[in-house]
């Protein structure tokens, strides 16, 4: 049987991506190959990237009294065009792990912050609509900048590691997991206009990414969505957030207008119903259609935060919901 290189886990916030991943890496061997799933345990994920501009700015308001990314009023981004530079850490994350090799280069090791910094800028100017703002606010800032970068070096050092540390010494057997949430307002018109939902987000991916990739939609409402994100922000308040690390994200809450400004919809639907191929969204790159195979784990009743607790305590009646649910998912994205 053949293994599905990328598995791109794709849904509004909360919806239970993280407590599907939990549920895939407990399979056995056997019950993975049902899936045409490999080993799951190299990732992509944006979130970190997304939480350390929330950081950076921070800093960058600090040491700087300004921001490079969100509004620090709405606390929304400066532009939508920053879902397009997360695309573009996706695409270079993933040539990284391709390579195989995980020794960080010299020049990054030097300097984790000029490393992270001149990432974002590559690229906003890849976008087409955005300015390097880093390379701005040093000319700008002079002497102040490097109290800035000083700042953010323990922030910059762990992502790089972490990066790194991700990257398997071979891709014999695996799956690649991909995870990323893109959407709209409330209230959009579709087709959602760029840089807005996974349209525009699917269409700056890789041709290699498109070609063999996969997506598991979880799918809730955003009303749902909207409502575990509360729950979920709560807990970690709380101190029941169950990480630390960046790269496992139970327990991230995202700002309420956020919410309704970035994920009060998404397209996943629409770009269903106006597809070209069944069970297929149809993404067009550089002006090629690529049809990418996507299967929806209905979560609308919720199956996924049962596995939020320990293995041990998921019941058999839970496991039973969730393995009906993501056979369903996958024979959809696999009948292609």
């Amino acid at each position: 049987e053949k293994t599905l290189p990328i598995l791109m886990f794709c849904a509004l916030p909360a919806s239970g991506k993280s407590e599907s991943r939990r549920y895939l890496k407990s399979l056995t061997k056997e019950q993975n190959n049902a899936f045409h799933l490999g080993d799951t345990s190299t990732q992509v994920d944006d979130y970190p990237y997304v939480d350390a501009m929330r950081k950076i700015d921070a800093a960058a308001q600090e040491n700087l009294g300004e921001t490079a990314f969100f509004d620090p009023v709405s606390t929304m981004f400066y532009s939508g065009y920053y879902w397009g530079v997360l695309m573009c850490f996706i695409n270079d994350d993933y040539a990284d792990i391709k390579k195989c090799n995980s020794e960080i280069p010299a020049e990054y090791k030097a300097d984790p912050v000029k490393w992270l910094l001149d990432r974002y800028d590559a690229a906003a100017l890849k976008t087409g609509k955005l300015e390097a703002k880093f390379a701005q606010m040093q000319k700008k800032h002079g002497e102040k900048f490097e109290l800035f970068k000083k700042a953010i070096l323990p922030l910059c050092t762990t992502l790089l590691t972490e990066k790194y540390e991700n990257i398997p010494k071979s891709l014999d057997g695996k799956t690649v997991v991909f995870e990323f949430a893109r959407g709209g307002a409330q209230g959009s018109k579709f087709p959602l206009a760029a840089p807005y939902g996974y349209e525009y987000s699917l269409s700056l991916l890789d041709e290699d990414i498109l070609k063999n990739a996969v997506i598991l939609y979880i799918w809730v409402t955003p009303e749902q969505s909207y409502q575990k994100n509360q729950q979920r922000a709560r807990e970690g308040q709380e101190g029941k957030s169950q990480t630390t690390s960046t790269l496992l994200s139970l327990n991230h809450g995202v700002p309420h207008n956020v919410m309704i400004q970035e994920y009060g919809t998404d397209d996943i639907d629409y770009l269903l119903s106006v597809t070209k191929r069944k069970n297929c969204l149809t993404i067009n790159h550089n002006g090629v259609d690529y049809f990418v195979p996507i299967g929806r784990f209905d979560n609308r009743e919720d199956k996924t935060t049962p596995f939020r607790k320990p293995q041990n305590d998921w019941t058999e009646e839970e496991v039973t919901a969730m393995r009906t649910g993501m056979q369903a998912a996958f024979d959809a994205l696999l009948g292609q």
